[in-house]
């Protein structure tokens, strides 16, 4: 799908194609989506939409809510600064500003009860939904795996979200563990719309075995505070950065990192933090839930570090990992 955003005679717009990876029949709305999403002000910063800002926000947004099958090309490609600043869209009088979400009563529940994990159970007895140890995320029972946020499939004990695998060996006591992660990933993609912070993999793939040394990436953190944690597929909780005592003050545009894969083995998903001052406590309340399974809880504790902070990026990436 190509989209012109506001395309006349005169237009800066760039021109994005939205091309999916792996199945070309996939759904390609999101790209519309979220050019419109960035138009309305998820990519302005504040003032007027420029390619850069248009094409990153759009970039990382479409590569976390499709979990990498679509990704984002732009042309002409130009690295030079008079044509990445050239306004594609600009606002007359007020301009919309970044939302802030406001700090939850208690940074130890999640920020929302209205959005439960859609779970489908396919070869197994009817009354394998009701084994499932709730977690803290709310979840349904989806009936049909179709439009499904999870699929269980209890005779081969393994867990799948759209296609790609998520968990293998998974029964009922670590199925709640699943969901809250995903429900974990699927809130903090909400908070990190109109916040989009670059976060990929090096080299572009997704699966990684023990032997393997992936390269994670947040790009555009010079001068800012950078906080970043991984959630394994049955919903553990990683600190990656900051530990020992490294400062977390970033004096270069790109922070990398080379993850040790490593079990549990399943869907990672790296999720990092940028904001403009120490994010004292988001790091304090990592370290005392890290090697937990409190991922249902993370998105709160993110809500709570950068409602005040409209300079806060928020940006996810997601890995399968196997032995």
């Amino acid at each position: 799908m190509t989209f012109l955003a506001g395309a006349t005679a005169n237009s800066v717009v760039p021109e994005m194609t939205g091309v999916d990876a792996r199945n070309p029949a996939a759904p390609r709305g999101a790209l519309s989506y979220f050019v419109a999403r960035a138009i309305e002000g998820a990519a302005s910063n504040g003032g007027d939409v420029t390619r850069e800002t248009l094409f990153k926000s759009v970039t990382q947004n479409v590569s976390q809510a499709t979990n990498a099958r679509q990704r984002v090309d732009l042309e002409p490609r130009s690295d030079k600064p008079a044509v990445l600043r050239k306004i594609v869209f600009g606002f007359a009088g007020s301009a919309p500003t970044v939302a802030s979400e406001p700090p939850p009563a208690d940074p130890d529940r999640p920020t929302a009860q209205s959005d439960p994990v859609r779970v489908a159970v396919v070869n197994g007895a009817s009354t394998s939904f009701s084994t499932i140890e709730k977690g803290n995320a709310p979840f349904v029972r989806a009936d049909a795996k179709e439009g499904a946020d999870l699929v269980w499939d209890v005779a081969g004990s393994a867990v799948v979200s759209r296609g790609d695998p998520i968990m293998s060996q998974v029964d009922g006591s670590l199925l709640g563990g699943v969901i809250d992660r995903t429900w974990a990933i699927q809130q903090t993609q909400r908070l990190s719309l109109r916040r989009a912070l670059t976060v990929r993999l090096g080299d572009n793939d997704k699966r990684y075995t023990v032997n393997d040394h992936p390269a994670l990436i947040v790009e555009d953190v010079r001068d800012r505070y950078l906080t970043v944690v991984n959630i394994a597929a049955d919903g553990t909780l990683q600190i990656l950065f900051p530990t020992h005592g490294r400062d977390p003050h970033m004096g270069t545009d790109q922070w990398t990192f080379p993850p040790v894969v490593g079990a549990p083995f399943g869907a990672d998903h790296v999720i990092a933090v940028a904001t403009s001052r120490p994010a004292t406590e988001l790091v304090d309340w990592l370290m005392t839930h890290n090697s937990q399974r409190d991922a249902a809880m993370l998105p709160a504790a993110i809500a709570k570090a950068v409602a005040s902070d409209t300079a806060a990026r928020i940006g996810t990436v997601g890995l399968y990992t196997t032995p």
